[in-house]
């Protein structure tokens, strides 16, 4: 069965560290969550199982594949998920294909990072970030 739907994507739990967050406090997935503890996929999928006997439950153990091959999460050189990383599971007779529906690393920025932020290098990404307001006229700084 293929499900390519955002709709019905799972969240994926991350248990395989708790060291290293991102993001506001959000904890980097690794190569080591793959278990039926980390997804839950509901009944199993396996064409081998037909009626009337009751599907079991998924018990999903994946291989992840194209993960950040650079950087190490700890001492025990977990890899991180990317957007682009890849699950294989093959725990049912047809092997299942898993991907990043959403990978959650929405930056949010707030104004003390703006504040704090370099001013030559804002001035370059936003060149008219400088623009001040004198009474009737607007007068553009100087970059």
């Amino acid at each position: 069965m293929t499900c390519n739907s955002l709709g019905t994507a799972i969240p994926l739990i991350v248990t395989s560290q708790t060291l290293v967050e991102v993001n506001g406090g959000k904890t980097v997935a690794t190569d080591k969550d793959c278990t039926v503890a980390n997804m839950n996929f509901g009944m199993c999928n396996d064409p081998k199982y037909t009626a009337p006997a009751p599907k079991p439950p998924c018990m999903a153990n994946v291989k992840w594949t194209k993960v950040h091959e650079y950087i190490d999460v700890t001492e025990v050189n977990l890899k991180m998920l990317t957007e682009e990383s890849e699950g294989i599971c093959n725990v049912c007779s047809v092997p299942g294909k898993i991907r990043i529906a959403f990978h959650g690393q929405v930056a949010t920025i707030t104004k003390e990072m703006l504040d704090e932020a370099p001013k030559d290098i804002m001035a370059t990404l936003c060149p008219l970030g400088n623009i001040q307001e004198d009474k009737s006229k607007i007068i553009l700084s100087e970059i």
